[in-house]
């Protein structure tokens, strides 16, 4: 079962292109990406970086276990730690972005990055509390293989996490064409959205959508 509550008095939202790129699914391209950044740019955020975190900190408890997909060179993962939530395992398809964000964290043992493709995770089932993603849904949306690449995304999201477990994205897609995405296919979960976006001037709305994992019972 879908069920969605959507916030009131949202702003004009830009449409995602239907043009097909392949270049933002593809290791070499991130490879490249990240490597291009790594001498004036540790850490690099596509958007909303430590504004965000105030709005996550509610769903995420510090026992919590959380898996980040896509976290690049993130500073996200970063903060969550120094806020106390201090198990976190970032996966990126990128070796050059997990290299560099080992460095930083050599010291942290329970702040972990691996390389992985998020269409197969290598995790049992209902082995995270948080699956938090901050854009990376969206750039399959480029890809030529964009449905069955969705569709995998989300079966492993669901199948890593635990009952009442929470699948937070961050998105500045809007929810009229972010919602379908989400509904296709029989998985459990019900779904709320909310506006990140707080100040008028902000040109660009983002979103953060919450999905939490039905128990059995449901």
């Amino acid at each position: 079962m879908f069920r969605v509550s959507l916030s009131s008095g949202r702003k004009a939202q830009r449409q995602y292109s239907t043009k097909a790129y392949d270049g933002w699914t593809s290791r070499s391209y991130w490879d490249t990406f990240y490597d291009s950044k790594k001498d004036n740019e540790k850490n690099f955020d596509w958007f909303l970086s430590s504004s965000v975190l105030s709005q996550l900190l509610p769903h995420i408890q510090p026992h919590h276990t959380v898996l980040h997909i896509g976290c690049g060179t993130s500073k996200l993962g970063l903060e969550l730690y120094e806020a106390g939530r201090k198990n976190i395992h970032g996966i990126d398809i990128s070796q050059t972005a997990i290299d560099e964000m080992n460095k930083q964290c050599i010291e942290l043992t329970t702040l972990k990055h691996t390389v992985m493709d998020i269409k197969n995770l290598d995790f049992e089932d209902h082995s995270f509390d948080i699956v938090l993603d901050k854009g990376t849904l969206d750039t399959l949306i480029y890809g030529k293989s964009q449905q069955s690449d969705i569709s995998a995304v989300l079966n492993e999201i669901h199948r890593v996490l635990k009952p009442k477990g929470k699948y937070l994205a961050i998105s500045d897609e809007d929810p009229e064409l972010r919602l379908p995405i989400l509904q296709n296919g029989n998985r459990g979960w019900n779904a709320s959205v909310r506006s990140l976006s707080e100040d008028d001037h902000l040109s660009i709305e983002y979103f953060l959508y919450v999905l939490t994992k039905d128990s059995p019972s449901e």
